[in-house]
């Protein structure tokens, strides 16, 4: 109800189907809505984003040829060099200006922890919003 208020507020009139985690991407994938709200959680690497938000199940319309193209072009750049920085860069541009989801929220992950809990300082980010907790424990007393 939230989310179709603040949509009507700007003009935007949507009938909101909870689904459970379960239904809702199958749901999604097969056509059954015209829209999800559901997180992009980013990859680690610019291509896995890409791959599994934009180009692949979870866009569920063929992806704009010109995204492809520009993927697949990153795609074929080495990792790690400034050519594939600023490719998957001018991609973030590209889709700034075609959107192809349109985020209604954003998020940030956080972690606190008390001064007994040691290996906070080396958590990997597997990817944004999920991150290694192994090697985190408590000092001993």
């Amino acid at each position: 109800q939230v989310l179709e208020q603040a949509l009507a507020d700007i003009g935007i009139g949507v009938e909101v189907t909870p689904l459970s985690s379960t239904e809702a991407r199958p749901a999604w994938r097969t056509g059954g809505h015209h829209a999800m709200v559901a997180p992009i959680i980013g990859q680690a690497e610019p291509s896995q984003t890409l791959a599994l938000s934009y180009l692949g199940v979870d866009n569920p319309a063929e992806p704009p040829g010109e995204l492809a193209e520009m993927a697949g072009e990153g795609l074929r750049l080495p990792i790690g060099s400034d050519e594939r920085r600023r490719a998957y860069q001018e991609i973030g541009a590209w889709l700034a200006e075609n959107p192809v989801h349109v985020p209604i929220v954003q998020f940030s992950t956080v972690v606190v922890s008390g001064p007994d809990v040691v290996g906070t300082d080396n958590l990997l980010p597997l990817d944004i919003a999920n991150l290694e907790f192994r090697g985190v424990g408590i000092a001993s007393p």
